[in-house]
Parts: structure tokens; C-alpha cells; sequence
């Protein structure tokens, strides 16, 4: 059944039917978070991987790359398969330790290893959790 039709924007703007305004209202927004990001200071970049480096045999690629993530901001690392982009994540979460650079979160140097990590800084989101995730 079809219960709205219209223009993206004239359906996002002006929704008719009760069951759209309560979907674009559970929506997250972006808008909603900035408020609490204030309180922080927003000099400090909140993720610095400076000069990242990993080229040992066992991986396929080898990384060198800078990233800076600034609060409320949101990053995307975009590559071909094998560039190297879980790697880079892999390392970022603490599983894998960089031949060359160092990780910083909210100004503090993160040294290597899992241990170093709290889910409220850093973890790993599954692209499908039903496949990689215990029930």
C-alpha cells in the first residue's frame, strides 16, 4: 500500500500520512547532537592518526595516512578492495598495532593493544551484525 507520494522534499517537508511523520521523527539528526557537543573543547581533534604506517607481509596493502576526525564530524574512507581501508580500522579499534605512527583520542596518545580502548571511545560497528555477531 502506498501511503505517501510526492518530491523527496515536499514528503520530508510536508508528510500527510501519520505513519511517515512518526518515521521522520525517530529519525537521528545530526542537529540534535550539536548541542551536547559544546560542552567540549573543540580544538582538540578527537581522533589523530598522524602518519599511520603498516607494511608488513602479512597484509596485502600497505597504509600510509593521516586522519584527523574533529568532534561531531563524520568520516568516511573510501578505497578500492585490498587498499588497505580494515586494515586502517583494524589498527584505529587496537587490533592491530602500525609499524610507524601514533593514535591519539580526545589529545591522548592511545598506545597499542585492545586494552587501551573503551567502547565509549572507539569499537568496531559490524556492516552486517547478524553474520558476525553471536545471537
Amino acid at each position: 500500500e502506498i501511503l505517501e507520494r510526492g518530491t523527496t522534499a515536499s514528503v520530508l517537508s510536508h508528510a500527510a500520512h501519520d505513519y511517515t511523520r512518526a518515521l521522520l521523527d525517530a529519525s537521528p539528526s545530526l542537529d540534535r547532537l550539536r548541542p551536547a557537543e559544546a560542552a567540549h573543547d573543540d580544538t582538540t581533534a578527537l581522533l589523530q592518526v598522524p602518519g599511520l604506517g603498516i607494511s608488513s607481509v602479512a597484509h596485502a596493502a600497505r597504509i600510509d595516512v593521516d586522519v584527523t576526525v574533529g568532534r561531531g564530524e563524520i568520516v568516511a574512507i573510501v578505497g578500492e578492495s585490498g587498499s588497505g581501508k580494515s586494515t586502517l580500522a583494524r589498527c584505529i579499534a587496537g587490533r592491530e598495532s602500525p609499524d610507524v605512527g601514533k593514535l591519539s583520542f580526545s589529545g591522548q596518545l592511545l598506545p597499542p593493544g585492545r586494552r587501551y580502548r573503551r567502547p565509549s571511545q572507539i569499537q568496531i560497528v559490524f556492516q552486517d551484525p547478524y553474520s558476525t555477531l553471536n545471537p
